[in-house]
């Protein structure tokens, strides 16, 4: 997948010798590996999210703050650095002011999460990423409708749980982000397994979401136990995406629920290998007798890994039956 070379670069930007900040908070920052579908159906806004943006495609900002003269280590410059002429001199500095816990810093920061150059704006709310004051909530939320993409999966991961009072139906308002890695990153912070209201918004966007990896981190984030769970991982069975149907599958498995066993009863019959084959291992859990007829006629499937998990479930449901008897 190709990734932008502001990506690239900031994976490069970690390397420097920044050892206590990097224990701190490296964690937290550096870009996680995505998978490759995860921008399959990505779109920018409307307004498109990189018009007009000015973006560098050299020089790491370490490089960058020692061409214009600035000390990564003096705090003071680098805040003049944050309102400088240059877009690349603003985002070097709000990258080197990364962690700082100074109230005047955390103030020019904020403001720069407001910048013209997308650049900054991303650099500014990852530079704030231990900060959980309200101004840098309020600042997050902002984000979450920025026109660049990055700006808004950045504005998502920062977030995390912290002012959930605050955060919580901003995010459920960007499950709907036409950006396939902001809602994956939405999924993955929304408290869905605690706050009805999340797990209702997780649930209606499994009904149309139609990328695997979104819907994967959706089904993780529902509490097992929770109502909204099964009911969405049924409608998600149905949706036209053979890897959300698999993944809303897998999420069934185990459950003995009378309507759990039917969806999977009837997913045996979806034109998908891996989803058969998924369904049958749910009812060799399940192990339940209804499921027999449905089982035995997929014996001869052409996949392997279908008959043999067909095999395994028949036999599952007839060692209950005996253990039944005795």
């Amino acid at each position: 997948m190709n990734r932008t070379p502001r990506l690239a670069r900031a994976r490069r930007l970690w390397s420097i010798p920044q050892a206590v900040l990097s224990i701190l908070i490296g964690a937290a920052l550096l870009p996680l590996s995505y998978p490759a579908s995860a921008q399959n159906d990505a779109q920018p806004f409307a307004s498109g999210s990189e018009t007009g943006v000015v973006r560098s495609s050299g020089g790491d900002f370490d490089v960058q703050l020692v061409e214009v003269g600035i000390d990564s280590a003096d705090t003071d410059a680098l805040m003049v650095g944050l309102v400088a002429a240059k877009p690349l001199t603003r985002a070097a500095s709000a990258w080197a002011l990364t962690g700082s816990s100074n109230p005047q810093v955390i103030d020019a920061l904020v403001q720069a999460g407001y910048d013209q150059d997308a650049l900054v704006r991303e650099w500014a709310v990852r530079a704030l990423v231990t900060r959980s004051e309200q101004k840098v909530a309020q600042l997050r939320i902002d984000r979450l409708a920025d026109g660049d993409a990055e700006v808004r999966q950045w504005a998502v991961r920062t977030m995390g749980r912290k002012n959930a009072s605050l955060t919580t139906q901003p995010l459920i308002d960007a499950l709907d982000d036409p950006n396939a890695e902001v809602r994956e990153w939405v999924a993955r912070t929304l408290p869905a397994n605690s706050d009805r209201h999340a797990a209702a918004a997780v649930r209606d966007r499994l009904a149309v979401e139609t990328n695997a990896e979104v819907s994967e981190w959706l089904i993780r984030g529902l509490n097992t136990r929770a109502p909204e769970r099964v009911d969405a991982l049924i409608i998600a069975t149905s949706s036209g995406t053979a890897e959300v149907r698999k993944w809303a599958v897998r999420g069934l498995g185990g459950e003995t629920d009378a309507r759990i066993v039917d969806t999977l009863i009837s997913t045996l019959g979806d034109s998908d290998d891996e989803v058969r084959e998924w369904s049958a291992r749910g009812l060799a859990v399940c192990g339940n007798e209804r499921a027999l007829p449905a089982l035995q006629a997929l014996e001869q499937d052409p996949n392997d890994e279908v008959r043999e998990w067909v095999g395994r479930a028949i036999n599952a449901i007839r060692c209950g039956q005996v253990q039944a008897r005795d």
